[in-house]
């Protein structure tokens, strides 16, 4: 599986996470965080993403769903910080303008 392709939709995510105008926002450090050392919530934004984006169910889904999250956990630290960074320009005043 392409788990760049899908980390792309996990940025978008991650923006909408620590968006302002979200009621349950997280601090950029907590989603940080929680990306370099993945628990449950997302391992949970994984499957939802992975449900979303290709219709996967059941044991497919929880098979990929380890999966992403092996991968995530051996990315390297400025992957991540890489992809905070991208979430905060999308939220960035006239970003959506752009």
């Amino acid at each position: 599986m392409e788990w760049m392709l899908i980390f792309q939709a996990l940025i978008e995510a991650i923006a909408k996470c620590i968006d302002e105008r979200n009621p349950r926002r997280r601090s950029r450090a907590q989603v940080e965080a929680g990306l370099l050392n993945p628990g449950l919530l997302e391992a949970a934004c994984l499957r939802q993403i992975l449900k979303d984006q290709f219709g996967l169910r059941g044991r497919e889904l929880r098979r990929r769903g380890r999966e992403g999250i092996e991968v995530l956990k051996s990315l390297p630290k400025e992957h991540i910080i890489g992809w905070c960074d991208e979430a905060e320009e999308l939220n960035a005043p006239g970003a959506a303008n752009a």
